[in-house]
């Protein structure tokens, strides 16, 4: 069975997207956030290491955690926060981007 016929992807085929996405990722300049969102993904969510796009370290783990404070502050997507009064965090986002 070829891997066109059956819709899966190889491990050849894997490692061009892989290729394709760092490029992007560096043009954007967005290679840290991404590597500390793969670090949620591994660490949280049960991603296996291999599967994501680049190895991650310490300073990726420090991003991720970073990251994980905020959502779960201000974790309502854009609800206001009845706890604290706070906004939500698409909200804050929504605010910085008219800026």
């Amino acid at each position: 069975m070829s891997h066109g016929k059956s819709g899966s992807v190889g491990y050849r085929e894997l490692k061009m997207h892989h290729r394709a996405i760092r490029k992007h990722l560096e043009l954007l300049g967005m290679e840290r956030a991404y590597r500390a969102c793969g670090c949620l993904l591994i660490d949280y969510l049960g991603l296996p290491k291999e599967d994501f796009t680049y190895e991650v370290n310490g300073n990726d783990k420090q991003n991720a955690e970073r990251i994980l404070d905020v959502v779960m502050y201000r974790g309502n997507m854009g609800h206001y926060n009845l706890k604290g009064g706070h906004q939500g965090l698409w909200q804050t986002l929504k605010l910085q981007a008219l800026r």
